[in-house]
C-alpha cells in the first residue's frame, strides 16, 4: 500500500479545504433544484445537456455519452464507456444574479483522469438559461475550485480551479485561471507545479493567485505567486543526502493585452518552471 508523506497529504487535501474557503463565493446546490426561481430548469437539466443519458444511481446520476455538440465544445471524445458520474453543482452569479457560472465535475469517485469538468456560463435573462460559454476545466484526477477564487466586482470573477494527483511520493497540481463576466469566461493560463519527497527532505511548491490591480473600466491585473521551499525530514538513511535548496518565490503578472486580446504574463518564469519540474519526473 502506498502511504501519501505528510507534507504532500496536506497538499492533497488542500483542494477540499480551499473549496470550503471559497463558500462565500460559490453555493452547493442539488442537481434537482431549479436554476433560478424564475425558471423550472433545473441544474439537472443543464446537467444533461452535456451528458444526456444521465441516470440516477446510488452514488448520484451516471451516464456514458456527452453530447455531439458539447464533446465538441469541450474538445472530448463522445463515448465513455467507464461512465461520467455528477452528484452536484457549485454555483456563482454575477451581475446581480443576471448570469450564473455552474461548475459541474463528471469525474468516477476513484478518479479517471480525463474525465470532464465543465465550467458554464448562462444568462438569466428570460424563463430558460441560455448558454453563454463553456469550457472543460478537468485536467487531471481530483478538479475543484480554489480558494482563491475571489469576485473583483459585481460582473467580474477570477475564477481559480486546482487540478491534482498524487502517488506515494509525488503531488502534480495544475493551477487554471480564468476571467468571468457575464459575456464570456477568458482563460488566462495554466499553471503547473510538482511537489515530492526525497530521501531526507520534502521538496515542495506553493501557489498563490491574487488580483493585483482592479481596474472598474478594464480587466484586472493578475498575480501569480509559487513558493519553492525545501523541508528536512529526519529517520531517513541516505547514501548520498540530498542538498536543501535555499527557499524562493516566483512572481508573474499577467495582464490584459488589447493587441493578442489575451492576458500575457510579463515573464517566461513559470513556464521555466514548468520545464523544470518536468525534467524531475
Amino acid at each position: 500500500m502506498h502511504i501519501l508523506p505528510r507534507s504532500l497529504l496536506a497538499g492533497a487535501l488542500a483542494l477540499v479545504a480551499a473549496t470550503a474557503a471559497a463558500g462565500d463565493i460559490w453555493r452547493m446546490s442539488a442537481l434537482s433544484d431549479p436554476v433560478s426561481p424564475q425558471t423550472p430548469t433545473t441544474f439537472l437539466d443543464l446537467a444533461r445537456a452535456v451528458v444526456p443519458d444521465l441516470e440516477a444511481t446510488s452514488g448520484g446520476w451516471r451516464g456514458n455519452t456527452i453530447a455531439p455538440t458539447m464533446a465538441e465544445e469541450l474538445d472530448v471524445d463522445e463515448a465513455w464507456p467507464e461512465g461520467l458520474q455528477v452528484s452536484k453543482a457549485e454555483v456563482m452569479h454575477l451581475a446581480g444574479e443576471k448570469a450564473v457560472i455552474i461548475f459541474l465535475d463528471f469525474g468516477e469517485p476513484d478518479g479517471q483522469p480525463d474525465a470532464p469538468a465543465s465550467l458554464a456560463l448562462y444568462t438569466l435573462a428570460g424563463e430558460t438559461p441560455v448558454l453563454g460559454d463553456i469550457v472543460n476545466v478537468g485536467l487531471d484526477r481530483q478538479t475543484g475550485i480554489s480558494g482563491d477564487t475571489r469576485l473583483v466586482d459585481d460582473r467580474t470573477a477570477l475564477i481559480v480551479i486546482d487540478n491534482t494527483h498524487s502517488n506515494s511520493s509525488q503531488h502534480y497540481r495544475i493551477t487554471s485561471l480564468y476571467l468571468a463576466t457575464p459575456e464570456e469566461l477568458l482563460h488566462v493560463d495554466d499553471v503547473f507545479t510538482f511537489s515530492e519527497s526525497l530521501c531526507g527532505l520534502w521538496r515542495q511548491q506553493q501557489t498563490g493567485v491574487s488580483v493585483k490591480d482592479a481596474v472598474p473600466s478594464g480587466k484586472p491585473a493578475i498575480y501569480v505567486e509559487v513558493s519553492l521551499h525545501d523541508d528536512p525530514k529526519e529517520g531517513d538513511e541516505c547514501a548520498e543526502p540530498i542538498a536543501v535548496i535555499a527557499d524562493r518565490t516566483i512572481g508573474v503578472t499577467y495582464t490584459w493585452s488589447e493587441k493578442t486580446k489575451s492576458y500575457q504574463p510579463d515573464s517566461d518564469a513559470l513556464q521555466m518552471l514548468a520545464e523544470e519540474n518536468e525534467r524531475r519526473f
